[in-house]
């Protein structure tokens, strides 16, 4: 199992790694700022919330999420979501999985520095897609990246 610190709020463990499933345990230990608005064109997600409560953005729709509930965000929905104030822990499904191990582990080496995470967005269109001028930045830096 690996586990990965995507923020200084969120880390997430992977339980399951098939070309099928990602799956994770994600903790939140406190409430964090929304992502920014982004999709994953060809991955849907399945959530199930443990302990406290997300706060989720889902289509433009605005919902806080709580302990026994679970829902769905699947491929193409713009979407958002953080934990509520005390931190949440949940379970999340992504199929297929793609690279999205990789993407997370890029992401905690980023360390936080929001041009590497660019960079690692850019990498990554399959799994991670994100909206509006972030995403014009992000095309810019994949045309600029070397081709191998």
């Amino acid at each position: 199992m690996s586990t990965f610190s995507l923020t200084a709020h969120e880390h997430v463990t992977i339980t399951q790694s098939t070309p099928e499933l990602l799956a994770m345990e994600v903790t939140w230990t406190s409430a964090g700022s929304l992502p920014p608005p982004h999709l994953h064109p060809s991955q849907d997600e399945h959530f199930e919330v443990h302990s406290g409560s997300l706060r989720a953005v889902i289509g433009g729709v605005e919902r806080l999420i709580g302990a026994g509930e679970s829902f769905d965000v699947p491929r193409g929905v713009v979407h958002q979501m953080t934990a509520a104030p005390g931190g949440a822990r949940a379970t999340w499904e992504v199929r297929p999985a793609l690279r999205t191990e990789s993407f997370f582990r890029a992401m905690a080496a980023a360390n936080g520095n929001k041009l590497a995470q660019l960079a690692v967005v850019a990498d990554h269109p399959e799994e991670f897609r994100p909206l509006g001028g972030l995403r014009a930045i992000v095309r810019v830096l994949g045309a600029l990246r070397p081709r191998s």
